[in-house]
Order: structure tokens, then C-alpha cells, then sequence
């Protein structure tokens, strides 16, 4: 669940309540460096190029989202970015990890899409 706005003082908001906005944005601008990138199949870039406008999509939205304290989703979305931001990196140096990177981001795309509904806002 969400908290509206005027319920909360910014300096009260614990990490805990938000959605990761660095580590999503650098999803995204990787995604799109990705996208580009002609080591990749078209098949490949295009996964990315749609992945990165899916999380751009969704980061617009859940920037401005407070969740309760411990609201599972928004853990597990935080944990999933991380992972995905440590994929991406490898891929980036490995384009053979392509395949695997695009699955993850499917996954983050899923959960973060849990947490667009869970705050009752539809992208």
C-alpha cells in the first residue's frame, strides 16, 4: 500500500519505502546503450530497446510512489533491480549472456508492474 501525499515528511522516508530511482535509472540507460550496440542480435536489441522503455515507463511512475515500511513487493523489486544492474554489466562484457539479461529484465519489468498496482496507478 502506498501513503498519500501530505501523510509523510520527505526526511521520514526510510530506503525501505522507495523504489531503488539510481539503480532503475542506470537499468534503463543500459538498456538503451544495449539497444544500440551492434554486438547484439536484432532480436537481442530489440528485447532491450522494449525492456528499457518498460522500466522507463514504470521508474516515471514509481519515483514518486511511498511505500509502507517492509511492503514485500517493493523489497524484492529493490533486490531484483540490483541483480539485474550486476547482469547487465556482465552481459555488457560478455554479449553471449544476452539470452539470460533479457529474462531478468522480464522478471524486473513483472514485479515493478506489481508495484505500479499495488499503488493503484496504471502506466
Amino acid at each position: 500500500m502506498t501513503k498519500l501525499l501530505g501523510e509523510l515528511r520527505a526526511d521520514e522516508i526510510a530506503e525501505d519505502q522507495t523504489v531503488d530511482g539510481p539503480g532503475l535509472a542506470a537499468a534503463v540507460s543500459v538498456c538503451f546503450r544495449m539497444a544500440r550496440d551492434g554486438r547484439y542480435s536484432s532480436e537481442a536489441r530489440t528485447a532491450f530497446y522494449d525492456s528499457g522503455v518498460m522500466l522507463r515507463d514504470q521508474m516515471k511512475i514509481l519515483l514518486a510512489e511511498v511505500f509502507n515500511e517492509g511492503t514485500d513487493d517493493l523489497l524484492e523489486a529493490n533486490a531484483l533491480i540490483k541483480t539485474v544492474n550486476a547482469d547487465l554489466a556482465a552481459t555488457l562484457a560478455d554479449v553471449n549472456r544476452a539470452a539470460d539479461t533479457i529474462e531478468q529484465l522480464g522478471a524486473l519489468v513483472t514485479q515493478l508492474t506489481k508495484l505500479v498496482e499495488l499503488g493503484d496507478v496504471l502506466i
